[in-house]
């Protein structure tokens, strides 16, 4: 349970990094603000969508923590039909989510693109990747 809960806060506080590096310029929508900057430093020299990394990876951390000894749903709540069908929705209610920040990635990607061109590019070469340093 205490490594799931560090990697979760970790996780949470890289989130966090990203929205604070954006400033005003966050936004739960996919949209470009007036005198909009591209933002290319903080958690944005490593990966171009750290949000999204900080998001994927507490994923990690939450299943850590739930499926360890001695959390209640583990050790109780999988014994019932009831909590098997949570953990069942809980887990699809996952996929979906990732599959639709797997597309915003590519939105959010064309639309900065589109909107600043060359420097977007040039920071695209480099930091290749999207969440994952050195790997994707």
């Amino acid at each position: 349970i205490i490594i799931g809960t560090v990697i979760c806060l970790a996780c949470a506080s890289f989130r966090f990094w990203a929205f604070a590096t954006l400033g005003r310029f966050f936004d739960f929508q996919v949209r470009i603000q007036e005198d909009h900057k591209l933002v290319t430093g903080g958690p944005y020299s490593y990966v171009r969508h750290p949000s999204y990394t900080g998001l994927f990876l507490m994923y990690i951390g939450v299943v850590m923590e739930v499926f360890s000894p001695g959390h209640w749903l583990r050790d109780y709540g999988l014994q019932s039909v009831i909590g098997r069908g949570v953990c069942c929705l809980w887990g699809l209610q996952t996929l979906v989510l990732f599959a639709g920040l797997w597309k915003r990635l590519d939105l959010e990607d064309a639309i900065l693109r589109r909107e600043f061109g060359k420097d977007w590019e040039d920071w695209a070469r480099r930091v290749p990747s999207r969440l994952i340093p050195g790997i994707y």
